[in-house]
């Protein structure tokens, strides 16, 4: 049986005697191809953060591996602990398999819209075809089989209603014909959100600081291109996060393929950054920081927040948005806006699926990356079930 998921690498005895991760071995799987464990070090703001949380009411938690994570804790890193180099799905996934004869990789390729056969607004209808951009020049590849749409939340339904998936209203708009009237393509779209918060640090912590001398920044970035870990806490600047409150749609402005959807997140809503801001007041961050450094003792009403977030809109590149979104084409049942079924078949499509996290209807209190191997491991089981089954 291939192997799957994570291969979790638990803190050896000197990580812990610096910190009581919370990372047990009845929960850690060992026989994915993806290396997790703890970075190896853990910074005084870490500890400062993890004690003031506490303080606040967040319970540490003993296993968050095991599907309760609203407390807090330290969070393992996908890194490999002989290497100390980042593990991912490129290396983890792909490489071990570039050399077989069945797989093509096409990068700087843009999907342009998959083609049907079958009558209009028909159920049952059968992808054919799929046109594609690739160096500036239109290409167009036959199915044999079937598609696996796999291009994120803001782009799977974006195809979809470029090849004629959504509902009339919307197609008329950018001159799409209609294929199969669906109007969940593009709805029920969720997000994780990020304001960050920056703080004035006593002397006797690390920060980024320490990169003005030029000679520790140098072992630093003879560090950094060795491996994926970087000798400074993150914690230099504190983060609020949260799952964006209004549920919205995304949906294509025009039928060019490389102009960008439209939506709405309510991203200027995020009243996390209210619970972030009392971090200032409790112990011991209070003790253990000079100061909030942005926005300041000047940002005081909900008007004040709401231009904060705003300006960092501007200024920060993805300071609202995680990129977590999720959502936009749910496995949910079709009388409730959904777009996949549990085998992430589009409905009515003989041989369309959706395959990465704009599946999920309700979103998830984790980071996306192992739910995204999960639905690619998981379709992968499927197929080869049904192929057995016809065979």
């Amino acid at each position: 049986m291939p192997k799957k998921g994570i291969h979790a690498n638990l803190p050896v005895i000197e990580q812990m005697d610096l910190y009581p991760y919370a990372f047990t071995n009845e929960s850690c799987r060992k026989s994915g191809p993806i290396q997790v464990t703890i970075p190896p070090h853990v910074h005084t703001t870490d500890k400062l953060f993890q004690e003031m949380m506490i303080n606040m009411g967040l319970k540490p938690i003993k296993d968050p591996y095991r599907g309760n994570v609203n407390r807090t804790w330290i969070a393992t890193s996908s890194l490999d602990p002989k290497t100390w180099t980042q593990s991912y799905s490129a290396i983890s996934y792909l490489l071990p398999n570039i050399k077989h004869p069945n797989p093509t990789v096409l990068t700087s390729t843009l999907i342009s819209w998959i083609i049907f056969y079958g009558s209009e607004g028909n159920e049952n209808q059968t992808a054919m075809a799929v046109e594609f951009i690739h160096n500036y020049k239109k290409y167009r590849v036959n199915i044999n089989k079937e598609v696996l749409l796999s291009t994120g939340s803001i782009e799977s339904p974006h195809i979809l209603e470029l090849s004629g998936i959504h509902q009339p209203k919307v197609l008329s708009k950018i001159g799409v014909d209609l294929i199969v009237d669906f109007p969940g393509v593009g709805e029920n779209m969720q997000d994780h959100t990020l304001v960050t918060i920056p703080f004035e640090l006593l002397p006797d912590h690390e920060s980024l600081e320490l990169l003005l001398d030029p000679e520790y920044a140098a072992k630093a970035k003879e560090l950094h291109a060795r491996t994926a870990w970087f000798p400074l806490p993150a914690s230099g600047f504190e983060g609020t996060s949260k799952l964006a409150d209004n549920f919205e749609a995304e949906h294509a402005e025009t039928k060019d393929p490389t102009v960008s959807p439209s939506c709405n997140l309510h991203y200027f809503e995020n009243k996390a950054v209210k619970f972030a801001r009392r971090m200032k007041e409790v112990e011991p961050w209070k003790s253990g920081t000079v100061k909030e450094a942005y926005p300041g003792p000047k940002c005081v009403t909900d008007d004040d927040l709401q231009e904060v977030i705003k300006d960092y809109v501007g200024t920060i590149f993805r300071a609202l948005s995680l990129l977590y979104t999720a959502g936009s084409c749910s496995m949910l049942p079709r009388e409730k806006r959904g777009v996949v079924d549990p085998k992430l078949k589009v409905y009515g499509m003989t041989n369309l699926r959706v395959t990465d996290i704009s599946i999920i209807p309700l979103h998830i209190a984790a980071h996306t990356q192992a739910f995204a191997y999960v639905v690619g491991e998981k379709v992968a089981d499927i197929i080869k079930a049904e192929n057995m089954a016809r065979n």
